[in-house]
């Protein structure tokens, strides 16, 4: 039986190898330099999204020639930057919210699990956009599942660094203060990504 037990213990080892190495590589310098790069290109392509609104108004007003298209000429493009500084005002805020709320958990494990099957979970759904890309599936479908792993993937990183969204690991923490950071635990996730979702949200629609 020791073979047994040698075995499955090398197992478990590789398990938290592995684990601790997906651990450290979505961590916050992961997300920090996703961040990065779409700070990046965040001014251009919000000047861009506006310069092609107004073109595309022009290029719709020269076909059907209705006046109501006059006023999206001149109205779209500052609406769209109006929206912009309007959402780019709620950064601040988020990080307030999730810096003036701390919460505790017991134990890391639900954390850990829900990150590594999340995590999985975004490979599959990566691998079968993949799949269906190739085998010439519908772009409508497709893009959104591309969507969808890039999401699931983010959302890894608060999971793997709790203390991102201000939740930390404390064994004296009672079950009543466990099961508050649970369920808020997604909240605050959210929160904490926005900022990256709403930079993201331009760049796919430019």
């Amino acid at each position: 039986m020791d073979i047994f037990d040698n075995a499955l213990v090398k197992i478990y080892n590789f398990f938290e190898t592995t684990i601790a190495g997906l651990e450290k590589i979505i961590g916050k310098s992961f997300i920090e330099s996703v961040q990065g790069t779409l700070d990046k290109f965040h001014a251009s392509a919000l000047l861009i999204s506006a310069g092609f609104l107004f073109l595309s108004a022009i290029f719709a007003y020269s076909r059907l020639e209705q006046d109501q298209l006059i006023i999206l000429i001149f109205v779209g493009p500052l609406a769209l930057l109006l929206l912009n500084y309007l959402g780019e005002s709620f950064h601040d805020a988020c990080e307030d919210l999730i810096s003036s709320n701390p919460t505790s958990i017991s134990n890391y494990a639900y954390l850990r699990l829900s990150g590594v099957l999340t995590f999985l979970a975004s490979v599959m759904v990566f691998i079968f956009a993949l799949k269906m890309m190739f085998d010439g599936g519908p772009l409508m479908i497709v893009a959104p599942m591309f969507v969808l792993a890039i999401f699931m993937l983010l959302n890894t990183v608060p999971l793997f660094n709790p203390d991102l969204v201000n939740l930390r690991v404390d064994a004296s923490s009672s079950s009543a203060e466990d099961l508050v950071a649970i369920f808020s635990f997604n909240l605050k996730a959210t929160v904490f990504l926005q900022k990256i979702f709403f930079l993201l949200k331009k760049l796919f629609f430019l």
